[in-house]
């Protein structure tokens, strides 16, 4: 009996066989169709599609035959894939290659046989559409041939179509795990990169992937996979001046994607020494993109021979390359997350750290201040002789003054301190807000000495009082009534309104004056924040009234609400909660 021949590229024949999955797969219900119909339109007692494997010929569908596969050197098929015409033996009998073949001198004693070769792309053969029989037929014509030849057409057209319907499967199985795992979800861009080339390794059957990142002057490996030594030590960088047309042909949409290496020019010359070194002959280069910019390359190569790339590999490549853009994208995110995060502990520690040396600061000055205040009031009274000079009694005058005005200062800062750690206990009682705030409009406009400012009432609100700290809200009155008086143009009017929306109670103050520039509006509510303007010469403060009457309306539920236009005037809105209001029999 005489062996088949090896075909020279059995080594690339065998991988493309590979890549189709089918060998040891379920059967294929066309091909038992297909076998069924060629099997009887020659009128033979067998027909086979016939796989060539390393070491076995396996009938992946058969007709009239018992047995799934048979040794590689007892099959017929063997000597069909060394040629890309169909091989017909009349007679197996008087044919010197196989009178003595087991499958000819035993059972099922083939006499005819015919087999034409399933082709690739590439030209790989990977087995045969084959006809047999136990009887000699001379008959047969290039007319059948053709014919055959037509069958084994239709073959591979359903192998392809199981070849890509399989390839689908397993990439978008592949593709949900990555998107949903968590590597990719906490970024962490490494693990993403090495499970992208077990990927390709595995589904795309690739001997080598790589996915790189670009620096400034290199293209660095992230993550090297080559199966053919999985204890590789890595891979150098690959610098930006050794490859000049590199660049600009992986920044295009689909990246590179080259069946043969030999038939590009650039390629070959500017990656030869990597090309050589790793056996490279084909490869998808699919560009890495984050905002719009190309950060690195996916790169599925293909070793030992040539490759034509199908659509859906050349995708599969680009959606690798998305995920690991989604993974750098998720990396940035993390760390923008832990930089605002650390930056608002920071924030808060200095916030700690600003009201405590406050609280200390202003505990520690009110002791030595009272007794400033105390020593300069018995002076004041000449409780202990008199004064003698007249001067001294105008300086002890000015020193108590002094003193008690740093005394309030320093009782607004310990005020706002407790507020803001929420130490403060309001004393509630049952008040009637439209009064309140006539009391605290009287006193504003007389300090202000504003008759120039025309009042406008609207109170919409009647039979109704609000539950609240009597004190604290005479004080937000007054912190806004008084920058309204301060900042309003000459002759102009002064808005106070009342309503009820939204089961809750508003009350407005609004001037016509300077305004608060639009990037200046949420500066002003923190402490110690205030505009700077031409109009009232703005020498006293330390912009304590605003936070101050925010932070009192926070303590009773409530918010307060600014909106401003330069050189149009201030609006202050206050709003209490449902469970602040209180409706009574009579007006309010």
């Amino acid at each position: 009996m005489q062996a088949p021949e090896i075909p020279a590229e059995e080594r690339e024949r065998q991988e493309a066989l590979e890549r189709y999955g089918v060998l040891d797969a379920e059967p294929i219900a066309e091909l038992d169709i297909l076998t069924r119909l060629v099997g009887r339109h020659f009128s033979t007692r067998f027909c086979m599609l016939s796989l060539t494997d390393r070491d076995r010929q396996v009938f992946k569908s058969r007709y009239g035959l018992e047995v799934d596969e048979i040794p590689r050197n007892f099959g017929l098929c063997g000597h069909a894939i060394l040629s890309d015409e169909v091989l017909c033996v009349p007679d197996t009998r008087q044919d010197a290659r196989f009178a003595d073949n087991p499958l000819v001198s035993g059972e099922p004693n083939l006499r005819f046989y015919a087999g034409a070769p399933l082709t690739v792309q590439e030209g790989y053969r990977l087995g045969t559409l084959c006809i047999a029989d136990t009887e000699p037929h001379k008959d047969f014509d290039e007319h059948d041939s053709q014919a055959l030849v037509d069958f084994a057409v239709l073959a591979m057209d359903i192998l392809e179509r199981e070849r890509v319907e399989r390839q689908h499967r397993l990439q978008n199985q592949a593709l949900v795990q990555l998107v949903s795992s968590r590597p990719l979800a906490e970024g962490d861009v490494e693990e993403v990169a090495r499970q992208v080339c077990e990927r390709l390794t595995e589904i795309l059957m690739v001997k080598r992937a790589s996915v790189w990142v670009f620096g400034e002057t290199q293209m660095e490996p992230m993550h090297v996979r080559d199966v053919r030594n999985m204890g590789s030590s890595g891979q150098s960088p690959l610098f930006f001046t050794d490859l000049p047309d590199y660049l600009p042909a992986v920044m295009e949409r689909r990246g590179i994607i080259v069946s043969d290496v030999n038939n590009h020019p650039a390629l070959l010359t500017q990656l030869n020494n990597y090309l050589s070194q790793h056996d490279i002959r084909a490869l998808i280069d699919s560009p890495i993109r984050v905002a719009g910019e190309v950060v690195g390359v996916v790169s599925a190569e293909h070793v030992g021979a040539r490759r034509n790339w199908a659509e859906e590999e050349t995708a599969f490549v680009a959606s690798l390359a998305d995920t690991v853009s989604l993974a750098l994208e998720a990396r940035e995110r993390s760390r923008a997350y832990a930089q605002s995060l650390q930056a608002r502990d920071q924030a808060e520690a200095a916030n700690r750290a600003k009201e405590n040396f406050l609280a200390a600061m202003s505990h520690e000055l009110r002791t030595p201040l009272n007794g400033i205040i105390g020593f300069s009031e018995v002076m004041e009274q000449e409780l202990f002789g008199p004064l003698g000079n007249e001067k001294y009694r105008s300086y002890v005058q000015d020193i108590s003054q002094s003193g008690r005005h740093l005394k309030h200062i320093i009782g607004d800062i310990l005020e706002i301190v407790k507020l803001q750690r929420k130490e403060v206990a309001l004393e509630e009682v049952e008040l009637d807000p439209h009064a309140l705030l006539e009391d605290c409009l009287n006193l504003t406009q007389q300090g202000a000495s504003r008759p120039d400012i025309e009042i406008v009432r609207g109170y919409e609100l009647q039979g109704f009082q609000l539950r609240g700290d009597m004190e604290r809200l005479r004080q937000v009155f007054l912190n806004i009534l008084s920058n309204a008086f301060k900042y309003s143009y000459r002759n102009s009017q002064l808005s106070i309104r009342s309503w009820q929306q939204d089961a809750c109670a508003h009350f407005a103050i609004q001037d016509q004056g300077v305004g608060i520039p639009a990037e200046d509006l949420y500066r002003i509510r923190e402490p110690f924040e205030r505009v700077r303007s031409a109009m009232a010469s703005d020498g006293g403060g330390l912009g304590l009234g605003l936070s101050t009457a925010i932070e009192y309306m926070r303590a009773h539920g409530g918010e307060l609400e600014i909106a401003s236009e330069p050189r149009s005037g201030t609006c202050v809105t206050l709003c209490f909660p449902q469970s602040r209001t209180l409706e009574t029999s009579g007006p309010g």
